[in-house]
């Protein structure tokens, strides 16, 4: 999907995308949809939500390592550090 928006300017919204970024990365565009289409996915989107308001996320990038938050991409070196000693 990053070379479809970054690099080939397409709408990652688009079904059509989907298809081309699918065909890509070597994966069966249709099994892909099929997948996409069943509960799974939705399933795990509101999952994700809900456990984005409960660790209270401002925003994106927010990434918790053993129930501690970090918020901004200017973050990522303390997370990998924090990581790399086991958390």
């Amino acid at each position: 999907m990053f070379e479809a928006a970054w690099v080939e300017g397409l709408d990652v919204n688009e079904p059509a995308t989907i298809v081309w970024a699918a065909g890509r990365a070597g994966l069966d565009p249709e099994v892909l949809r099929m997948e996409l289409a069943g509960p799974g996915p939705a399933e795990g989107v509101r999952t994700a939500l809900a456990e984005f308001e409960r660790l209270q996320c401002p925003g994106v990038p927010t990434v918790v390592v053993d129930g501690q938050r970090f918020f901004g991409k200017d973050r990522v070196d303390w997370i990998a550090d924090i990581c790399r000693a086991g958390g």
